[in-house]
């Protein structure tokens, strides 16, 4: 029986071989939690080539998995899929074989760009899938908009395959923000976003940093750093989720985008031992409340006023409300959890 579970499931591999910074990387840990739970991959050859020969060999192969792959398998995926072949396997493979396919919808694309043409797309392509790995009860309102049928279970946060930080820390003024800097604006008005306040020191972490942001008087820029090696290195006592410009008005996209996304930086918070400062309308603000591991804020403004009124008491709970989380996180239980609840769904 239990030959039988593995031989019939897939996944759908778009990222081996990769090397993200400060992006992506919950992409590669997703696939190396898949398949220690028994998951095979279905990997087209050349597959980051563009080749007429590579083209051709992966046509070929696409015909020997349409062959090779029985018709009870179970095939996961990851949202949004990128590679043409790989969306022909699931679109010829599903009418012909009736596969069931579970899609773990770790992004969206067109709330990111703010692009309606884009969304409209993604949602269109969601239509086909029954099965869904979301991030969280906003996620899941969303999709159930336009698939009511829609059958889901939730990770709340991404795994992160990295030690946890073993230290101590203690309450301050210091925070760190970690991430792709070229889509953090915000950082290049800081001190005007924060009030001026001469208590904050942002440590930040990543690509993309720009001359503007290194003249904030605020900000302590920090340079690149492995993900693997960050939560053990990374420098302050809280960690900040912001996205955009950082003025989150009605019609700023990256606080609507934010409503349904949950950051994988939560998860380096997380397993770096750092209680988490996020948008109070964001979709992991509910994480944040339901677990007690961080405040929400509705602007930059409010930083020094809502750390004045955490107290060493409440600083050090968040801290211990957060190893059980560091070990899940860690041990890629948030995604084997949801796994198991999909193909309970399924079965």
């Amino acid at each position: 029986m239990a030959q039988k579970t593995h031989t019939s499931l897939f996944f759908i591999q778009e990222h081996k071989g990769r090397k993200p910074m400060h992006g992506g990387v919950g992409n590669t840990d997703i696939e190396s939690i898949l398949l220690t739970k028994g998951f095979q991959p279905i990997l087209f050859p050349y597959h980051e080539s563009f080749s007429i020969k590579a083209k051709i060999f992966r046509l070929i192969h696409l015909f020997r998995l349409l062959l090779s792959v029985p018709s009870n398998a179970i095939v996961i995926f990851q949202f949004p899929l990128y590679a043409r072949m790989n969306k022909f396997f699931l679109k010829w493979a599903g009418f012909k074989k009736k596969l069931t396919v579970i899609c773990f919808i770790t992004d969206i694309d067109g709330l990111k760009s703010n692009n309606p043409e884009l969304l409209k797309t993604e949602r269109n392509a969601l239509l086909d899938f029954r099965f869904f790995i979301i991030h969280n009860n906003t996620m899941q309102h969303w999709l159930k908009e336009f698939i009511p049928d829609a059958k889901t279970a939730r990770i709340e946060f991404f795994d992160f395959l990295a030690e946890s930080f073993k230290g101590e820390r203690k309450k301050s003024f210091e925070i760190a923000f970690a991430g792709n800097l070229s889509k953090s604006m915000f950082l290049e008005k800081l001190d005007q976003l924060v009030g001026n306040s001469n208590q904050i020191i942002m440590n930040v972490y990543g690509e993309g940093v720009t001359a503007e942001m290194r003249r904030q008087q605020t900000i302590r820029y920090k340079g690149i750093v492995e993900p693997a090696l960050l939560p053990s290195t990374i420098d302050g006592s809280f960690g900040l989720v912001w996205d955009g410009d950082g003025s989150f008005d009605l019609q700023d996209s990256f606080a609507n985008y934010m409503q349904y996304i949950s950051h994988h930086k939560l998860s380096l918070y997380i397993l770096s031992g750092l209680p988490i400062i996020v948008y109070a309308k964001a979709g992991s603000a509910e994480l944040i409340e339901k677990y007690n591991i961080g405040i929400t804020i509705n602007s930059l403004g409010e930083i020094k006023e809502k750390l004045d009124a955490v107290s060493e008491k409440s600083y050090l709970q968040m801290q211990e409300n957060m190893r059980p989380l560091a070990q899940r996180i860690m041990s890629g239980q948030c995604l084997s959890d949801a796994i198991s609840t999909i193909l309970s769904e399924i079965n």
